[in-house]
C-alpha cells in the first residue's frame, strides 16, 4: 500500500501571472517542485525542490490543492499537493537562480499562456490552484 507522492509550489508576480519553468528533460513546461524523497514531509520536499530550482527559500507556503490519481494504465496510484508561496515582487525577480542542469528559462505567465505551455495534467492543476488561491480555500480533486 504505498503512493507515489509529489509536490509543487504556485508563485504569481505583482500582476498575477504564474511562475512557470522550461525543463531541459520534458515537453511541456512545469511548476517548481516534485517528487518527495523518503522520511520528507511534502511540505519539507516542495521547499527542497523550490529552492533547488530556482534559488528561493519560500518558507511558509500553504497548502491549497490535493489531486489524487487511481491507479490507471501503465499509471500508478499518486498524491499530489499544490503549495502557494506568495507573490514574487518585481525588485526580488533578480534573486531567481536556475539549476542549469534542470531548468533552462523561467517566465511569468498568464493563465491562459501557462495552460498552453504546460499540457493538460500541470495545466489543470495550476487551474485549481489559481482557483484556490481566488477564493482562499483548498481544494481536493479525485482524478479517475
Amino acid at each position: 500500500n504505498r503512493k507515489l507522492m509529489s509536490s509543487t509550489m504556485i508563485l504569481l508576480n505583482e500582476l498575477n501571472r504564474v511562475l512557470i519553468l522550461e525543463t531541459t528533460y520534458k515537453e511541456h513546461w512545469e511548476v517548481p517542485g516534485g517528487g518527495i524523497e523518503g522520511d520528507e514531509s511534502p511540505l519539507e520536499a516542495v521547499i527542497r525542490e523550490t529552492r533547488e530550482e530556482i534559488g528561493l527559500t519560500i518558507k511558509e507556503p500553504k497548502l491549497i490543492v490535493v489531486d489524487y490519481r487511481h491507479t490507471q494504465e501503465q499509471k500508478e496510484e499518486m498524491v499530489h499537493l499544490v503549495f502557494f508561496g506568495g507573490v514574487i515582487k518585481k525588485s526580488d525577480e533578480n534573486k531567481i537562480i536556475l539549476q542549469a542542469d534542470e531548468i533552462k528559462a523561467y517566465k511569468f505567465a498568464t493563465l491562459v499562456e501557462a495552460l498552453e505551455l504546460t499540457g493538460p495534467g500541470i495545466g489543470q492543476r495550476i487551474r485549481r490552484a489559481m482557483k484556490a488561491i481566488n477564493s482562499n480555500t483548498c481544494i481536493y480533486w479525485d482524478i479517475v
